[in-house]
């Protein structure tokens, strides 16, 4: 769906048609948002994703999260491979090309920057987004995209504390694109996310009692069922 959309953005730019597609997207989200409806039904984590889509098991890969929760709520690949067009420059009629050439400079910039300068995308939008985590997913097809991910990932992590998966596949090629070694990595990268979750209700917990001057009350297991009880 977001690949339809860049589509249509570039083929139908100053179109009639793409501007009464795009009024009645807006609505249609502005009402999603509304009456909290979204991408999936059992939203458990909410994600970033930073690199280009793994086309060749396109929908395996989102199947993959959306599995065990995880909805990807905002993507770099949408800013750069979009040309900036999510920076809503609003071209000036009366003057279309001297109006081009400015929309294409600060388009083409922020979409620079999305690409190999992630940080500056996502650190503001963790907080506005709920951000649960963030996925790298470098590829060997596309190495402007991907060169230095390793190292933006390692500079936004020491500025923030969240948990982040590096996955590496490709866009093309299917020979690189191991699926079970793909989901072994994501299972973990989501039971380390689930872990992250009981300490920090923990903690809040803790906090609490502290606050109030009462011991933390700690859920107690049930206990095992006997064996002959077990199903």
């Amino acid at each position: 769906m977001p690949n339809f959309l860049l589509l249509l953005a570039a083929l139908l730019l100053f179109c009639t048609q793409a501007a009464a597609y795009f009024t009645d997207l807006v609505e249609e989200l502005e009402w999603k948002v509304e009456h909290a409806i979204g991408a999936i039904e059992d939203e458990r984590h909410r994600l970033a994703f930073v690199g280009v889509p793994c086309y060749p098991i396109f929908r395996r890969f989102n199947e993959m999260f959306a599995a065990r929760g995880g909805c990807f709520v905002h993507s770099t690949y949408l800013q750069f491979a979009s040309g900036g067009a999510n920076v809503e420059f609003e071209y000036d009629l009366a003057d279309p090309v001297g109006s081009l050439a400015e929309g294409l400079l600060v388009g083409c910039r922020d979409a620079m920057d999305s690409m190999f300068h992630q940080d500056r995308a996502l650190l503001p939008l963790i907080d506005p987004y709920a951000l649960d985590g963030i996925v790298y997913h470098p590829i060997k097809s596309c190495r402007t995209v991907s060169t230095g991910l390793a190292d933006g990932r390692r500079h936004l992590t020491a500025q923030r504390d969240i948990a982040t998966l590096f996955l590496e596949s490709d866009m093309m090629d299917p020979r690189v694109v191991s699926e079970a070694q793909m989901k072994n990595r994501i299972d973990a990268y989501f039971e380390g996310l689930e872990s992250r979750g009981r300490a920090r209700i923990r903690d809040a917990a803790a906090a609490g009692a502290a606050a109030s001057g009462r011991p933390p009350r700690l859920s107690v297991a049930a206990p095992a069922p006997r064996r002959e009880e077990a199903v």
